[in-house]
């Protein structure tokens, strides 16, 4: 679901559904430019599975994504980057949860997001 949220006030491109091919390589879906406050900041975060990490980057969207997935600040929609990983900016989004705004009628999601 997607919020329309103020403050949101840069784009980045967002590659979702990863997709193992079963050979250790994996498939996105095409690359969609979302509204979004990209901030270049290191905090220590746990994955899912527990496992402590240092974020590259924290990003605030108005929509859910997907763990494995990929995150770009900027236009990246081209079809010639139809792989994250071609992208030298790219984090993989390791961790994310939903942050209530101060009235409590919205909901961004904050996303922990590692190296390419």
């Amino acid at each position: 679901m997607a919020y329309r949220i103020r403050g949101l006030n840069q784009s980045c491109t967002y590659w979702g559904n990863p997709a193992s091919d079963g050979y250790g390589w994996y498939t996105f879906d095409d690359p969609v430019l979302i509204d979004c406050r990209w901030e270049e900041k290191q905090v220590l975060f746990r994955t899912p599975n527990g496992e402590e990490k240092l974020s590259s980057a924290i990003v605030y969207i108005g929509q859910d994504v997907d763990l494995g997935g990929y995150v770009a600040l900027g236009d990246y929609t081209d079809s010639i980057y139809s792989n994250p990983k071609d992208v030298s900016s790219s984090r993989k989004i390791e961790n994310c949860g939903e942050v209530p705004n101060l009235r409590g009628t919205t909901s961004l999601v904050k996303i922990f997001g590692g190296g390419s």
